[in-house]
This record gives C-alpha cells, structure tokens and sequence, in this order.
C-alpha cells in the first residue's frame, strides 16, 4: 500500500493479478486506478481522501471559529495534482462567506517559510 502514483498504472496495464491498494488524494477513477468508487472491478482497490473536496467545509469550519475574519491567508502545494480543484474550492466557499483570501498558492518545500514571511 502506498500514495498512488503514475506506477499504479502500470500494474493493472499489465495484467498483474495480485491484490493492489493504494490511498490517492485524486480522483481514482479519473486516474484511471478503478472502473467506480462503488465497484471498483480488477485488482485494484484503495482509500480516496476526497482532499479536493473538503476544502471548502475546512475554510467554513474555520470562519465558524473566527466569524470576524474577514481574511483568511491560505496555503496550497502547487506542485500537488489536486491543488487546482482545492483552490477552486477553497475560493469559492470564501466568496460564499464573504471572506477575502490571501495569497493563494505557494511552492512548498524549501520555499514553505516564505510563504508564509512573504505573504501579502
């Protein structure tokens, strides 16, 4: 078991029939990894985190605690394969609200601290 990747691909590609699991923060189905979330056929089979989806509920869950804040900085791996969808919904539960977002994407690694020390 391990985060799911391009190699995942290969093998169901191939025709391995061992048991294969894998835990991916993307859509499995539009990877390629499984027919369907309720069914999904083969040799492979995993944990899908739904990371995309639940960014907007975390942003409403945090304006639940600071109802006040009108801004909210907010950090994304842009390298990450899902950071676009995460970002579309991180901005749209921020316009919902009525909260302005700070800076809204950032290169992680070696960069993370100023991220943070050069935000706007």
């Amino acid at each position: 078991m391990s985060e799911a990747s391009k190699e995942h691909r290969r093998p169901k590609s191939a025709g391995v029939t061992i048991p294969v699991v894998f835990s991916t923060s993307d859509d499995p189905v539009k990877q390629g990894f499984v027919e369907s979330l309720n069914r999904p056929g083969g040799n492979m089979t995993g944990a899908y985190l739904f990371t995309a989806e639940l960014e907007g509920k975390r942003l409403g869950l945090l304006h639940d605690l600071l109802p006040k804040a009108t801004v909210m900085a907010v950090l994304v791996d842009a390298s990450h394969p899902v950071a676009d969808a995460q970002l579309r919904e991180v901005q749209a539960a921020a316009a919902r609200l009525g909260v302005q977002l700070g800076r809204p994407a950032c290169q992680f690694g070696s960069r993370f601290r100023n991220c943070i020390c050069d935000s706007d």
